[in-house]
């Protein structure tokens, strides 16, 4: 398994993986597939590009498939992990953990003092995961417009 960031090049492997995760958990993220499925290529190539506001990485597996993403917005603060997803087959094999202690260690690096992510209501899974990982609950809860679950709050302090 190789997790490493996404190359500008390669926008369309990035789109495909996305996609998967749409289809796989539909109430899990803040868009449908039949939004991302229309949406212009520039923005899709957008979203591997190099940027300081962002951080994205992605698990390969040794067969060369795409099988884990995870984004990390650095602004705005504190940094925010968002789009987690790791193709069925590989969860609970170390995928997710490799993904996220890459990108605490890369948040870590900005000086950030915490990490913050946000887990939909019933996914105690991820929940638990998170809590593995050091992540704990605030308590705080916001639910977004056009989105059914509920999301709970998590932080990581990285001091």
């Amino acid at each position: 398994m190789i997790i490493r960031s996404p190359r500008p090049d390669e926008w369309e492997l990035w789109k495909e993986l996305r996609l998967r995760a749409l289809r796989d958990a539909p109430l899990a993220f803040l868009e449908t597939i039949e939004r991302a499925e229309v949406r212009e290529d520039a923005v899709w190539k957008s979203r591997v590009a190099a940027s300081a506001v962002r951080e994205s990485v992605v698990a390969i597996a040794d067969d060369g498939a795409w099988v884990g993403q995870m984004v990390v917005l650095l602004d705005p603060v504190p940094p925010n992990v968002v789009g987690v997803f790791v193709d069925p087959r590989h969860r609970g094999d170390g995928t997710a953990q490799r993904l996220l202690e890459t990108l605490i260690e890369r948040v870590r690096a900005t000086g950030a003092p915490v990490l913050r992510l946000q887990v939909s209501e019933g996914n105690d899974r991820a929940r638990r995961f998170y809590e593995r990982m050091g992540f704990v609950a605030t308590g705080d809860v916001e639910l977004f417009p056009g989105h059914l679950l509920p999301e709970h709050e998590m932080l990581l302090d990285l001091r």
